[in-house]
């Protein structure tokens, strides 16, 4: 039949010779979990692409220890001069660790917990930088109107804490309880929540209910 859309201005005619070059092509590419849309058909095999899948247990273990100390290297540049420095370190620090929690960590939590029991001084050295992280996200939430654009910065803010929490709880725990309530009573002011428009990731646990669609409803 007369093919369409992509393929056709592509010049592919045969999309069982595209299924094959993507087979072929497949162990040159990785997609991390947290970049999957959410609902992806499981016959959509292309999404589902890790390199390590061939790799022993010890070996899987040993990356994931590996990721974590990239990360938590990350604080070390907090200990530079110039605040505005400290800010994108201190920004990029959560950031990572959050989107690492999702497509690593929180499958892993006794093992996460342990790399950060080792690197105790470093955490605590710096946790007067990382309270200030979430002291930031409860100041948006009390002073912005919560429009749908300036939630999502809120929701990932939010999950980057709980994820803190979760790898870093023993050595250093963030409270969350004023956030909690902010966002709690921001949330019947949100009026739209378009999951065509928003990315949400199939690995965001139950418990972050700020990503859900149907509360409140």
């Amino acid at each position: 039949g007369e093919t369409v859309g992509f393929f056709d201005s592509a010049g592919f005619e045969d999309l069982e010779a595209v299924e094959e070059r993507m087979q072929e092509a497949k162990h040159n590419f990785s997609i991390e979990d947290h970049r999957i849309p959410q609902n992806v058909p499981e016959s959509h095999w292309w999404w589902f692409n890790h390199f390590d899948e061939h790799l022993d247990m010890a070996t899987r273990m040993g990356m994931r220890i590996e990721k974590f100390e990239k990360i938590i290297a990350i604080l070390n540049k907090l200990e530079v001069d110039f605040q505005i420095e400290r800010e994108v370190a201190l920004r990029k620090f959560m950031e990572v660790l959050g989107r690492v929690f999702l497509s690593v960590f929180q499958f892993h939590p006794e093992e996460s917990r342990s790399c950060a029991a080792a690197h105790q001084r470093l955490i605590m050295r710096h946790f007067t930088h990382i309270k200030r992280y979430l002291s930031e996200l409860e100041a948006f939430l009390a002073e912005k109107s919560p429009y749908l654009s300036l939630w999502e910065r809120a929701c990932w803010e939010r999950t980057n804490i709980e994820a803190f929490n979760v790898v870093c709880g023993e050595v250093a725990r963030l409270d969350t309880t004023r956030v909690e309530k902010l966002m709690q009573e921001a949330w019947p002011c949100i009026k739209v929540m378009d999951t065509d428009t928003y990315f949400f990731s199939y690995s965001t646990p139950e418990s972050h209910w700020w990503w859900s669609v149907d509360l409140g409803e």
